[in-house]
């Protein structure tokens, strides 16, 4: 029996790029089941462009996100998906034409299989450097475990596709962090994640992109110093982690002993200058949480600052210091 592939759309005021992204989708080598479009609360073009395709593709479906917000939407459209496949678009990106057959050829028995993407700025020329180096991501390792994923990411929500039993299983979303990096951390309890070594999207970067902008990922716009960005940060990551024990049943035994104790851990951070027993279960499960090797102690000491040092280096900011 054939597979059925849903795509997941989420628009909001895109109509500048949509016509070119909605091109690449319907024109795929393998046609996709249905195409569920999530829109956010448009007010520019989007609904008409949309609908001049479903006028042509009875395969297209509307939906409007009544809980607004870029996890919300992409959620919303994930409820209403009913394929056997999921594979998240961007409403400004371009589709290589084979993607969806050639994730599909590749995904087996893995819940979820990314692609690389190539960059493309506003008027879609190509940007040289990688997106791994822009947005300072890992590049794909093949032991990827779900404590990596509490303060990283390498596998982006337009180049993800993943199967229906991994699809139940992430709804709701975690509302601490983006919906592709919850995906990746769920998806990571079964280590049953692949990699194709192929440019299948072209990534659009340009002022306007929200996933981008994403305030999880800016909490320095609602915070003013370093030490309250801080707490932001770490109370977020707390918040995370509860909602993954809470999901326990998907969390291979082995690693809910550490992410208890690595919680534990956290909320000392807000009395110490440098968390000593926080580097000593980050140092000792180093390839749990670090996708490689490399730099670890950089990154291992990035992690540890406590409260206490963040209001040192606003002291000395207050005192003109750089």
């Amino acid at each position: 029996m054939k597979a059925k592939i849903s795509v997941v759309l989420a628009t909001y005021n895109g109509a500048l790029y949509l016509n070119e992204q909605l091109e690449s989708v319907v024109n795929q080598t393998v046609v996709p089941f249905e195409i569920i479009v999530s829109d956010d609360g448009s007010t520019d073009k989007t609904k008409e462009i949309v609908e001049s395709f479903v006028s042509k593709y009875s395969f297209i479906y509307w939906h409007d996100n009544t809980c607004h917000g870029v996890n919300e939407n992409f959620e919303n459209g994930l409820r209403h998906a009913t394929g056997d496949y999921i594979a998240f678009c961007d409403q400004d990106d371009i589709w290589s034409l084979n993607k969806l057959e050639t994730l599909l050829d590749k995904i087996g028995s893995n819940s979820l299989i990314y692609s690389r993407s190539e960059l493309i700025d506003q008027h879609g020329d190509m940007i040289a450097r990688p997106i791994e180096d822009v947005f300072s991501i890992s590049r794909f390792t093949a032991e990827l475990s779900p404590l990596y994923f509490l303060n990283f990411n390498c596998i982006s929500g337009h180049a993800m596709m993943f199967n229906r039993e991994l699809a139940d299983k992430v709804v709701p979303f975690s509302s601490y962090v983006m919906y592709d990096q919850w995906i990746a951390m769920i998806a990571a309890c079964t280590d049953s994640i692949s990699y194709v070594d192929e440019a299948l999207v072209m990534h659009r970067i340009h002022d306007s992109n929200t996933h981008n902008n994403f305030s999880l990922r800016n909490i320095k716009a609602n915070a003013a110093s370093k030490s309250s960005r801080y707490l932001s940060s770490q109370q977020r990551l707390s918040n995370l982690i509860d909602d993954l024990l809470d999901r326990e049943v998907l969390v291979q035994e082995q690693y809910l002993a550490v992410l208890t104790e690595y919680k534990k851990k956290l909320l000392r951070t807000e009395f110490n200058f440098l968390n000593i027993s926080l580097f000593q279960l980050l140092k000792t499960n180093s390839n749990w949480f670090f996708a490689n090797q490399n730099n670890v102690r950089k990154r291992l000491f990035k992690l540890i600052r406590g409260n206490k040092y963040y209001r040192f280096v606003d002291l000395l900011k207050g005192r003109g210091v750089k």
